[in-house]
């Protein structure tokens, strides 16, 4: 499929099943040099191998299987909500491990595409933990999920204004300051500003 795939020169191929870092060399092998590898994290073969699958700068996500992923710890689907501590780990590491890998974190599709109510909950949950990103399976999904992890004009603003002033500081040699409508700004708030800058 790969190779039928290659001369499409898609954006981007993504490897489902993944369980080993020999499954990734041999998705190096297979895909095209020009073509980004996102890989689904859904066995856990994978899960736990989860910071030692970037082993090239072709692979730019991980996508989160969580029904397949379940299923293969032998975990109830019905435990799959937002309110369980358990999927709230779960998340929080997936998250977490790859941003230190620096792979685009993308979160599970959520399967009952009817429910808006449902899906909304979920992405305000992921929005909150730091994802900005998610798998739809529909054009409603999409918009939602646009709507959700976008961010406010305000807020694009103040990000601009921050990284304005630092800058301007950070010119004569001030790498922590106070301004009176944004309170201590110092270099790690600078970098949370250009994160938001860089999502949109």
């Amino acid at each position: 499929e790969i190779l039928f795939l290659n001369p499409f020169m898609p954006d981007a191929i993504r490897v489902p099943k993944i369980r080993s870092v020999a499954d990734v060399k041999r998705v190096l092998t297979l895909v095209d040099e020009e073509i980004e590898i996102h890989l689904s994290i859904e066995t856990k073969e994978a899960w736990l191998a989860l910071a030692d699958l970037n082993i090239d700068s072709r692979i730019k996500a991980y996508y989160l299987g969580i029904l397949d992923l379940f299923a293969d710890l032998g975990l109830s689907q019905s435990l799959l909500t937002p309110d369980n501590p358990a999927v709230h780990y779960l998340l929080s590491h997936f998250l977490i491990t790859c941003r230190a890998c620096e792979i685009k974190p993308v979160s599970f599709v959520y399967q009952d595409y009817k429910n808006s109510d449902g899906l909304r909950n979920w992405l305000e949950l992921e929005k909150m933990m730091g994802f900005d990103a998610k798998g739809c399976i529909s054009p409603a999904q999409v918009e939602l999920i646009h709507e959700n992890f976008g961010h406010t004009d305000a807020e694009i603003s103040r990000c601009r204004e921050i990284v304005r002033l630092f800058e301007e500081h950070s010119a004569r040699g001030i790498s922590g300051f106070t301004d009176e409508r944004y309170g201590f700004i110092d270099e790690p708030i600078y970098k949370g500003a250009l994160a938001v800058l860089n999502v949109r």
